[in-house]
C-alpha cells in the first residue's frame, strides 16, 4: 500500500506530464526564432546558436487559452482532491 507522500509524489509526476503534453500538442506557447545566426567555436570550441525569441504577447496569450486554463484549474482540484483523499488523517 502507498503511503500518502508517495501518492503525492506520483500525482504531481502525472499532473505535470499531462499539462506538459496538453500544451505541446495545442501549440499554447507558440514562438519562433528571428535574426539566428551561428558563433563558431564560442562555447569552450563548440558552436552556438544566437536568435531573438519571439513570443506572444501576456494579453494575447491569456485570450487565446482562457478554456484551457479551466480545465487545466478543474484538473487540478480533482488531482488535489485525490491527494487529500490519500492522506491518512488522524482522527
Amino acid at each position: 500500500m502507498f503511503q500518502w507522500w508517495e501518492k503525492l509524489r506520483i500525482f504531481t509526476g502525472i499532473w505535470v506530464a499531462d499539462t506538459l503534453k496538453k500544451a505541446v500538442s495545442a501549440h499554447v506557447y507558440p514562438t519562433s526564432l528571428k535574426n539566428g545566426r551561428i558563433n563558431p567555436g564560442t562555447h569552450g570550441g563548440e558552436d552556438s546558436v544566437l536568435a531573438l525569441i519571439v513570443a506572444p504577447t501576456k494579453n494575447a496569450y491569456t485570450a487565446n487559452h482562457v478554456a484551457d486554463y479551466r480545465i487545466q484549474l478543474l484538473r487540478a482540484a480533482i488531482r488535489l482532491a485525490a491527494i487529500l483523499n490519500a492522506i491518512n488523517w488522524p482522527q
